[in-house]
């Protein structure tokens, strides 16, 4: 079954369970009532709809938390996923500049050795899978 027709039957659920024992959101009743204009037999059925959209919003809300908290978790285990081509694991590192010729820039010119060695050597995170780069410029300074 469709975890999106689950998920809306069990709102409607607890929506029907709420207008059951009439414990109703002060809020989305109050909406309700403004919006029946004094049409009594309306109010319940916008009351539904209203506290429906408020839990829908609500869930939505802490599935994205829990999504935020889930990433900022494996980032810091070093876990990425690929906008690319979706894979889901730890990147690889590219390395760019070499040192031995930031040296030889060093002896032969000096300012440019001096710039290829403090711009030079960078590495970016790639995707083990595509070689998207997933994080670029993971250190700025020489290594």
């Amino acid at each position: 079954m469709n975890s999106d027709t689950d998920l809306t039957d069990a709102i409607y659920r607890q929506v029907g369970e709420e207008i059951a024992q009439k414990v109703y959101h002060p809020g989305t009743l109050a909406k309700a009532i403004a919006e029946a204009a004094g049409n009594r037999s309306l109010v319940e059925s916008l009351y539904v709809r209203f506290r429906f959209d408020e839990l829908v919003r609500s869930h939505q809300r802490a599935a994205q938390e829990h999504k935020q908290k889930a990433e900022a978790e494996d980032r810091q285990q070093g876990i990425y996923t690929c906008p690319a081509c979706g894979h889901r694991g730890k990147l690889l590192i590219k390395e760019h500049g070499s040192e031995p010729i930031g040296f030889l820039l060093t002896l032969c010119f000096i300012i440019p050795g001096v710039i290829y060695s403090q711009k030079g050597f960078w590495s970016e995170g790639v995707c083990a899978n595509c070689r998207c780069t997933l994080v670029p410029r993971l250190n700025d300074t020489p290594s």
